[in-house]
């Protein structure tokens, strides 16, 4: 399985990134939207697109990890990410057990932001707890 490229829409369009707000390319993984910046190697994810992803086989988790490389990828902007959905300032959310990870969320929409690279390194052994406590109050 591989990742397959989806043509955005005026009703559906391309999302910006985060980090450079520049359009993001959106791929169809398993039946789940993943946008990814063709500049910094970043990923969007929407609400409930993350724990898709985890909930899935482990074909479209390896097929997502293929988006999720920083080939050719440059550093991102230091400016603050805002939500491409609603604007919102993206919070960097880490877990102490985990601190190698961190994601920026959108706190209104639930949507999450991985630099390059995050997705991989986050472990399949547990994830799933991880972001249900990641929105936890």
């Amino acid at each position: 399985m591989s990742p397959k490229p989806v043509e955005t829409s005026r009703e559906d369009p391309a999302v910006t990134c985060p980090r450079h707000d520049r359009p993001m390319r959106r791929f169809m993984v398993a039946g789940i939207e993943v946008d990814r910046c063709g500049i910094c190697g970043g990923i969007w994810l929407d609400a409930g697109e993350l724990e898709s992803l985890v909930a899935s086989d482990r074909d479209a988790r390896d097929a997502a990890r293929m988006l999720d490389r920083a080939d050719g990828a440059i550093e991102p902007d230091d400016r603050d990410p805002v939500c491409p959905r609603d604007g919102a300032p993206l919070i960097a959310k880490r877990d102490p057990r985990k601190p190698n990870v961190e994601c920026d969320a959108c706190e209104t929409c639930g949507g999450v932001f991985l630099d390059a690279g995050e997705l991989s390194r986050m472990t399949e052994n547990g994830f799933a707890d991880w972001f249900r406590r990641l929105f936890a109050r």
